[in-house]
């Protein structure tokens, strides 16, 4: 779609002139101090891509789905790595452009490159559209010295697009969960008005850390880029052209978020400048302390001096008349001068070295004092003009580039080019891609067999010593089929099945009995169009009844009567080892737990305590929770371990209580033993006197009430 600038397509409505676009520098070593190690690995493997296999970078940009499956390899990355050399060459690379190029482009990125909408979610990509909902890659002639450049007025730094890759990533997940209920009247602009609702709550920024200003203030530039980048493609839809009312909400909107937009930036950039302003400062206290405690061995070698020069006097006093030891006091007085000349030089020195200093505390205060004034100055600035930044913000999107069609014949009849000459990177790649393709056929083979049959029911499970038992809500067990599928379920938890009880797929819902369960006729998995909620019944799809204040979401499991009208929804919930315990030993699979990882073999631990030396071709954590079938080989992984240390099969966790919560966190163990808290997630907030349980390893499992309140 083609962007229009406000002043071109409603001169009456709005009033905005151009103003210069704001700079926000900041040094590349205070960022990357802020970065962790695994965002590193991930900024340093997309690095390495870009440089070693641009055409493929250039594949990677244009698919969504290829930007997920990396970010997941690199989660499960290992990290063994020389992370000094890695820090280092991420460091070096993204030092060749200034750092006020990088909230310029992500700005840019996010207001000219292509998307497409899918469960009210922005999914963004960097290509050229295909038939359907195919993209191409740009052409590889597009990139040079570090630019991917698509026409004379379009091109973005590589080094932007890589961060902007990470932290679209590190928000998608979350984007859904932002999606706020929306009284907007026009469901084509619904995402829009929802994105935009959602980024104005006060709670949003609560989770960027204060000790992560630079890191914030490119967050702060995505978040709202994006919503104003959807706002303004709304006003595009042809059917809401003509609807005045429309266009003036929007600009309302805009005006709002481009006003916080703003203040948000500020706060991050002004809030890294006075940190910084406090690093210096408290240098300057350093300083001069040093200082005072020269002028003080100054003092005590003048009154050394002092001291010299008094008994040079007594001895001169002394030594007249007395003619039989001139020589004596010739040679005394002469190392008595050498003293005192010594004395004198050594004072002169520490003048000099005092005067150096004072000169260099001078020079750093007044470019502070130069500094803090510009940055002033500069932040006044943009509050005063905030009202008219949007202009900047709205340039027209590029045209688009056409591409050479590739058909599916015409890709297989090029493949076997390639399979001469690979070298041991692409033959990998290669196998990654076989793996991965007999994967989707496999799951596209049952999918088509058994997911869209018209009979298939959904019902709760029971799993016991007999097997699989389901209930389609008229209090009868019926047998399911054996499956061996590793999946492992859990009493109460929903699946879907074939009319003959053939396992189909399971949902993280469960049943909960309620009070108007008589009435059940039908369990159901809600189909959110329009805000209006459908269903498969029987193979036909019904619109489902039910109360304006009723919960219900897109996928989610409800049950309702022989009028289609709702009766209950259920809700999903934290599982443990406890939940799937069964399951895991009717299928005859081992849970293990993975103590420690070596470099050619992992050490785990039964349930029982026994531990011994293991070899798995699946890449492993320490502290990881595993399930093995019969063969040894991984039939599940939890790499955080939760699901077997908030179950009571862990012997192994203790009770403590928070008793320090500055820089790090402390607590006080049953045992008595007063420990560094480890691994607490960024999403948990403790306070002093809270009670939380711990492994081990003195690792965070949950806190009490969470544990409690599964």
């Amino acid at each position: 779609m083609q962007t229009v600038k406000y002043k071109e397509k409603f001169p009456h409505s709005v009033n905005l002139v151009q103003v210069k676009e704001s700079e926000f520098s900041f040094l590349h070593e205070d960022w990357l101090a802020e970065l962790s190690n695994e965002e590193i690995i991930f900024y340093d493997e997309y690095i390495d891509l870009y440089e070693k296999s641009p055409k493929q970078f250039l594949e990677v940009l244009a698919s969504r789905k290829k930007q997920k499956l990396r970010f997941k390899k690199v989660e499960k990355k290992n990290l063994k790595g020389n992370l000094k050399e890695q820090r280092e060459r991420v460091q070096q690379f993204f030092e060749r452009i200034p750092s006020t190029q990088y909230i310029k482009d992500i700005e840019y990125i996010t207001d000219t490159s292509p998307f497409y909408v899918e469960k009210n979610v922005a999914e963004y990509v960097m290509g050229i559209k295909g038939e359907g909902d195919d993209w191409m890659p740009y052409e590889l002639d597009c990139l040079r010295e570090d630019k991917l450049t698509l026409n004379a007025e379009l091109s973005f730094s590589v080094q932007a697009i890589i961060v902007f890759l990470f932290l679209n990533e590190m928000l998608h997940d979350t984007d859904e969960l932002r999606i706020i209920n929306c009284n907007c009247n026009y469901p084509e602009a619904v995402y829009a008005f929802n994105y935009s609702y959602a980024i104005q709550n006060k709670k949003l920024f609560q989770s960027l850390k204060a000790d992560f200003q630079i890191t914030s203030l490119m967050y702060t530039t995505l978040f709202y880029s994006k919503a104003m980048r959807l706002l303004t493609d709304a006003l595009e839809i042809k059917t809401l052209s003509k609807d005045e009312q429309f266009k003036y909400e929007v600009l309302e909107l805009l005006g709002e978020i481009e006003h916080q937009k703003v203040v948000q930036q500020y706060d991050c950039y002004k809030y890294y400048l006075d940190r910084k302003i406090k690093k210096l400062e408290a240098r300057e206290t350093t300083y001069i302390k040093k200082q005072t405690e020269l002028q003080k061995k100054i003092e005590k070698q003048k009154d050394q001096l002092e001291l010299q020069n008094e008994k040079v006097k007594q001895l001169k006093q002394e030594l007249q008349g007395k003619d039989t030891v001139v020589v004596q006091n010739s040679a005394l007085e002469a190392q008595l001068r050498e003293q005192v000349k010594q004395l004198k030089q050594q004072l002169k020195e520490e003048k000099d070295e005092q005067k150096n200093a004072a000169r260099g505390h001078q020079k750093i205060q007044k470019s502070l004092e130069r500094k803090l004034s510009t940055s002033e100055e500069e932040n006044k600035r943009l509050i005063a003009d905030v009202s008219h930044l949007q202009s900047q913000l709205t340039a027209e999107k590029r045209q688009k580039i056409q591409a050479e069609e590739l058909s599916f014949d015409a890709w297989l009849a090029k493949g076997p080019e390639y399979l001469v000459g690979m070298t041991d990177e692409q033959e990998s790649q290669l196998k990654d891609f076989i793996t991965m393709a007999q994967n989707i056929l496999e799951e596209s083979s049952l999918a088509r067999t058994k997911c869209n049959l018209a009979t298939n029911r959904i019902g709760y499970v029971r799993v016991d010593s007999d097997g699989h038992f389901i209930n389609f809500g008229d209090n009868s067990w019926h047998t399911i089929e054996p499956f061996a599928a590793p999946i492992y379920l859990s009493d109460d938890q929903f699946i879907e099945v074939t009319n003959d009880l053939q396992f189909v797929r399971s949902f993280n819902y469960y049943y909960k009995e309620g009070p108007a369960d008589f009435a059940i006729a039908h369990f159901a998995i809600v189909e959110n169009r329009h805000n209006v909620a459908f269903a498969k019944v029987n193979g036909q799809t019904v619109e489902i009844k039910y109360k304006e204040n009723a919960f219900i979401k897109d996928g989610q499991v409800i049950s309702i009567d022989r009028s289609n009208e709702l009766v209950s929804y259920y809700k999903s919930r934290l599982i443990t080892l406890d939940d799937i315990y069964n399951a895991v030993e009717l299928k005859g699979h081992k849970p293990l737990y993975v103590t420690n990882a070596l470099t050619n073999g992992y050490v785990i631990r039964t349930l029982e305590g026994v531990e011994s030396f293991e070899q798995y071709s699946d890449i492993l954590t320490a502290h990881s929770f595993i399930i093995v079938d019969e063969d040894n080989q991984i039939t599940y992984e939890d790499r955080t371990g939760a699901m077997l240390k908030r179950s009571s099969k862990y012997k192994e966790k203790l009770l403590a209580s928070v008793s320090e919560t500055n820089d790090e966190i402390f607590v006080l163990k049953v045992n008595e033993e007063y420990v560094k808290l480890r691994d607490v997630p960024d999403s948990i907030e403790l306070e002093l006197g809270d009670m939380v349980w711990v492994d081990e390893f003195n690792r965070f499992i949950a806190k009490v009430k969470e544990a409690l309140g599964k």
